[in-house]
């Protein structure tokens, strides 16, 4: 069957585009997660569409909400690390949005550096196109926050410098494991920018509004605000899923011995500094703070659903909630956003549209990629080259025709040569540090350009904690897995002006095809 367009331009007139930072996929209610308690978002679910197997395409944050904000795969975008400005004349969301009518409005960051070829921006590090009414920016000290939380009596004392806003009481060296941040729940930045949304949209009326509204948490460090940051029990949350030993597995492959050696774990553990120092004890109490600020978000989610349904705008709205990468908890004894594995590219996703299923879930491998022409094709506009598909087919029901079987993502670490613990696992060129990945039912596979790759089989192996690539007795996998990463590669070479032709002998303007 095709795909049914998910509702008309006359039925969707707002949209509201979450996201969060460093969620990992499977921590919600809704994804059967043992521990998290997210009311909030587990009720979207049951009142819209959540994607069981949904995928960021890069990592750390700029890449990864490069790719959403275009709908374009990494090596077509090419903002490769944080810091790798975003070319101005790719196609974005925000300009996509203008097309309709709406404003994009903007509350937190893209993460996205201005192209030094332009104009220099009146908005630094955001996405071109969108309006800042609620910036969160490191550059400026997070100063729009800092002023909400004087005016409401709170003052920040400390070093003036962005990382130090969010150390625990005490600092790191004096704090307990359960010590929570400096400022109380009503006033953390999550509070701040969803606060400022909800204004936002109050002010609107009933004029059609577009709000991109992100936040910082869960990302580290781990520390939670009172009480989240007592919610959870340490010694009843799960440990991480890996193998006794460190070494062995991460010391068999040259990229994961890099990471390995270069994590800062004070962010998760405050004291520790090395792998051989964490125990369960500390895994558990890490990830009770980590949970602790998803049910934190979750609480300013549900205000947010509640604002909205108090001004009449939650059924003409499409809500749409995901993360831009996903964090390793100290699976596969990896901790952060760097890796190849799931966890750190599986992130959550719910959509709630005025004509979306609901309480369904799907089961198909989806991207973020898909977001951008998701959007378009709710707002009846059309999304241009891109790398992603609308969901459409899949909210309300169906299953698009050739829908994918696998999900893509890609990564460049050439920074990691940066640190002198990880380049001395890494003696690479800088443009060979990068690996391009494909998972499905069957297997993970990693290909870098000239370190050997990764291979799990995902049946019996669904941790992936055991690489079998160059094994004999996995060849027939081994060839299928590269051969579907290099299909999705050169199919999604960036098109440029391919759909143009102007025949020889004639003069003018090229024509579309």
């Amino acid at each position: 069957m095709g795909a049914p367009a998910i509702m008309t331009k006359a039925s969707v007139q707002n949209v509201l585009l979450i996201v969060a930072d460093q969620w990992r996929g499977d921590c919600l209610g809704a994804m059967d997660h043992p521990s998290v308690q997210t009311p909030h978002l587990d009720a979207l679910a049951e009142d819209g569409v959540l994607f069981r197997r949904h995928y960021s395409q890069a990592s750390p944050c700029g890449p990864a909400r490069a790719s959403l904000l275009t709908g374009l795969y990494q090596h077509n975008h090419r903002q490769i690390l944080n810091e790798t400005p975003l070319a101005d004349d790719l196609p974005n969301l925000a300009r996509l949005v203008r097309q309709s009518g709406r404003a994009p409005a903007l509350f937190g960051y893209t993460d996205t550096p201005n192209d030094p070829r332009m104009t220099a921006s009146a908005a630094p590090w955001v996405c071109p196109g969108f309006d800042v009414i609620a910036g969160f920016f490191y550059h400026d000290l997070f100063r729009g926050w800092r002023n909400w939380m004087a005016a409401h009596g709170h003052t920040m004392t400390g070093p003036q410098d962005p990382a130090a806003i969010y150390l625990p009481v005490g600092g790191y060296d004096a704090a307990q494991p359960a010590a929570p941040t400096g400022y109380p729940a009503h006033l953390t930045d999550t509070a701040y920018l969803f606060g400022a949304a909800l204004d936002h949209i109050a002010d609107q009326g009933d004029t059609p509004w577009f709000v991109h509204l992100n936040c910082l948490k869960p990302h580290p460090p781990m520390v939670a605000p009172e009480p989240y940051n007592r919610l959870y029990e340490p010694g009843r949350l799960d440990v991480p899923d890996r193998l006794p030993d460190a070494d062995a597995a991460t010391g068999h492959h040259p990229y994961l011995a890099a990471l390995a050696a270069s994590q800062n774990l004070k962010e998760y553990f405050r004291r520790h500094r090395g792998l051989t120092e964490i125990d369960p004890a500390d895994d558990q109490a890490m990830r009770a703070a980590y949970f602790g600020n998803i049910s934190e978000v979750d609480t300013q989610v549900g205000k947010v659903f509640d604002g909205l349904k108090a001004m009449g705008r939650y059924d003409d709205t499409l809500i749409i909630f995901t993360s831009d990468h996903g964090e390793q908890l100290g699976d596969n004894w990896l901790y952060g956003r760097r890796g190849p594995f799931d966890g750190h590219f599986q992130v959550p996703l719910i959509i709630r549209g005025p004509a979306s299923a609901r309480g369904s879930a799907v089961e198909a491998f989806t991207e973020a990629v898909d977001i951008l022409p998701t959007i378009a094709e709710a707002l009846g506009l059309t999304a241009g080259a891109v790398d992603g598909r609308p969901l459409g087919g899949l909210l309300t029901g169906g299953r698009p025709d050739n829908w994918r079987s696998s999900a893509y993502w890609e990564q460049d670490f050439r920074d990691l040569l940066d640190n002198p613990r990880a380049a001395t696992h890494l003696a690479l060129d800088p443009a060979d540090c990068c690996f391009a990945a494909v998972t499905s039912d069957a297997y993970l596979y990693v290909h870098f350009p000239s370190l050997p790759p990764l291979l799990y089989d995902r049946v019996a192996d669904p941790g992936c904690h055991h690489n079998i690539a160059g094994q004999a007795a996995h060849w027939q996998m081994e060839k299928d897995a590269l051969q579907a990463v290099l299909a999705r590669r050169l199919s999604h070479q960036s098109p440029g002006l391919t759909g143009f032709r102007q025949a020889y002998g004639t003069t003018g303007q090229a024509e579309r095809h």
